[in-house]
């Protein structure tokens, strides 16, 4: 490969940023941020009016989870690894409230300056009621109890539990109830595929709320709902190619709380987009927007709607921070997430399409090394899950590839969420068969488009995508060169859906029935299917995820370690994925070593 005057050194590519989950105070005086404080991530304050930040926390343990309560904070610790949060509250000169709630606490809705409304399940750990706690006078009030198969709930506009939305199994039920004290009401009966999923109490109604359904309709719509009358009401946004959704990461509801209205919505099409029915929150975008051009601008006002941090980026720059003065119109810059690499440039991440070879288009991303377009070495990238999304985003894994002169492909392969129930439905019982040919069929596309070249094709996937680079090795070692398999799940498919009681019936749906489908799960198996890896494997764990069996993966170096061309990295101090920094390095390390050998030679 050529010479890169633009080689980003990985210590910088993957240097944890020292400022993330940046917050505005309610009176706007104020931003929070998360940062390393003696070795772990604290909770820090920076004054706006003269820039100077203090740790407002000094945890031992790593906070990842805080929210402002007029001017103080609440915070989320799990200190001991057992996936139980527990609450603090601290003020900004320092005072620290602990509040002894057992088990784990989750945050619903905060009340008003004092009260606090949360889910916790110290009656049932499988189950979550919804307690009042006063984080002044610490009194925790018991408010609204789980039946046992809620697990979803919305908040009216009197901070009531009105609104629920059930699992059992494949089935999942819409509630009401006129009261906290009246019995549960079903509203919609539907299922995993199929439902009408509770967002918000409409501002002015005490009946009306906002839904997420696909009754009757490929794609996800926003509607309202009338609860009183059991019925779908007016369709409040759709989209005819991509689903709007109830998950608040690909498309959610915007709301002016000062002005009680909901103003927009926020999708994700290729990349993040805004739809106002407000004409004031649609100018304020529209005027950020051209300050900012070619930027995704995401808005997020204060009480008073007069501040905002303005988080802007796109899928070739890493985000920056401002700080909006909407009564003025101007920004102030306040920092990059990533000053250090502010002098190098990124690859733009463009949209393509497919057509696989039983006629299913695809949609997707190219990422091509800067000032290269043909006959390139190629990556397919496959996302995790498989029920998540690929988009245009900054991704540092994409650029660290594409800076090293490979062109990235990511699909939105069969089974894929987010564009409706028919490709989703397409994916059932299809893991590591055409889910899997989805993904050799992209880099066909790009070897008939003179973007790659055929003898030089890699596989690198992560989570689900570690198990299909997995499968890769197994089902197509005459057509990639090389496997890189990142935290990679479901080794033996016929135990793997033992991790799934709660849902065990749509896992049997999705990926198959252990009886009926014996055959299916162990043909689609790597560790039953070790004695088919023929080609270079760099299989990646941390010890301590817990969706892989230890013994498994134990197994599966065993049978594997002796295979020309195969290494490993297994990591005590990790889990599904890899948080420390000096494990990220080694990590990147490796894999430009890897593909450099394997792929480039």
């Amino acid at each position: 490969m050529t010479e890169n005057n633009n080689l980003i050194p990985i210590n910088l590519l993957f240097k944890d940023s020292d400022r993330v989950f940046i917050a505005l105070s309610p009176d706007g005086k104020w931003i929070s941020y998360l940062s390393k404080f003696n070795n772990s991530i604290n909770i820090y304050i920076q004054n706006l009016a003269t820039m100077e930040s203090k740790n407002l926390t000094s945890s031992t343990n790593n906070i990842f989870e805080y929210y402002w309560v007029d001017n103080s904070i609440i915070y989320f610790l799990d200190k001991d690894g057992s996936y139980n949060n527990k609450i603090y509250h601290i003020t900004l000169d320092k005072k620290i409230t602990s509040f002894d709630i057992p088990n784990n606490s989750k945050l619903l809705k905060i009340i008003d300056n004092e009260n606090i409304l949360i889910e916790n399940n110290q009656r049932d750990k499988n189950i979550y009621d919804v307690y009042k706690l006063n984080i002044k006078s610490s009194n925790l009030e018991l408010i609204s109890k789980n039946r046992g198969d809620i697990y979803y709930r919305i908040v009216d506009l009197n901070n009531k539990i009105r609104v629920a939305f059930t699992r059992d199994g494949f089935k999942r039920t819409l509630l009401y109830r006129e009261t906290e004290s009246s019995n549960w009401i079903d509203l919609e009966a539907g299922n995993y595929l199929e439902n009408i999923f509770p967002l918000a109490f409409k501002y002015g109604e005490k009946n009306i709320i906002y839904v997420s359904s696909n009754v009757g309709r490929d794609k996800r719509a926003y509607y309202e709902y009338h609860l009183d009358e059991k019925r779908l009401g007016k369709l409040i946004f759709e989209n005819d190619i991509v689903d709007i959704s109830y998950d608040d990461i690909f498309s959610k509801l915007i709301f002016s709380e000062k002005r009680k209205k909901l103003v927009g919505v926020y999708y994700i099409l290729d990349k993040k987009e805004y739809f106002y029915f407000d004409e004031e929150r649609k100018y304020i975008q529209e005027s950020i927007d051209k300050k900012l051009p070619n930027k995704i601008n995401s808005i997020n006002f204060n009480k008073n709607e007069d501040m905002a941090i303005i988080v802007s980026y796109n899928d070739h720059s890493p985000r920056e921070y401002y700080i909006y003065d909407k009564t003025k119109d101007e920004l102030r810059e306040l920092f990059s997430s990533a000053p250090w690499l502010k002098k190098y440039k990124f690859a733009e991440v463009k949209p393509i399409t497919f057509t696989t070879r039983d006629n299913i288009k695809i949609n997707g991303y190219l990422t091509l090394p800067i000032g290269k377009k043909k006959n390139l070495p190629l990556v397919v990238f496959p996302h995790g899950g498989p029920w998540w999304r690929d988009y245009q985003t900054f991704s540092k894994t994409v650029q660290f590839l594409a800076n090293r002169g490979f062109a990235v492909l990511q699909m939105n392969f069969r089974f894929s969420r987010g564009f409706g129930k028919k490709l989703f439905k397409l994916g059932f019982k299809e893991r590591g068969r055409k889910m899997q040919e989805d993904i050799r069929d992209g880099a066909l596309w790009a070897i008939k488009e003179g973007i790659a070249n055929p003898e030089k094709i890699g596989f690198l996937g992560s989570s689900y995508g570690g198990y299909a680079a997995l499968m890769a090795t197994i089902k197509d070692p005459d057509f990639y060169k090389a496997s890189v398999s990142l935290f990679g799940t479901a080794l033996n498919l016929t135990t793997y859906l033992d991790f799934f009681p709660a849902i065990k019936e749509s896992q049997y749906l999705f990926i198959g029935d252990p009886i009926k489908d014996k055959e299916l799960l162990v043909e689609n198996s790597p560790l039953l299917n070790c004695d088919k890896v023929k080609i270079p494997l760099l299989f990646v764990q941390g010890e301590n995820d817990f969706r892989v069996y230890p013994k498994e993966r134990e197994e599966f170096i065993n049978l594997l370690k002796n295979n020309k061309g195969f290494e490993y990295i297994v990591k005590k101090d990790e889990g599904h994925g890899f948080r420390k920094e000096e494990n990220q390095l080694e990590l990147y390390n490796k894999i430009e070593s890897f593909l450099k050998k394997y792929i480039c030679s």
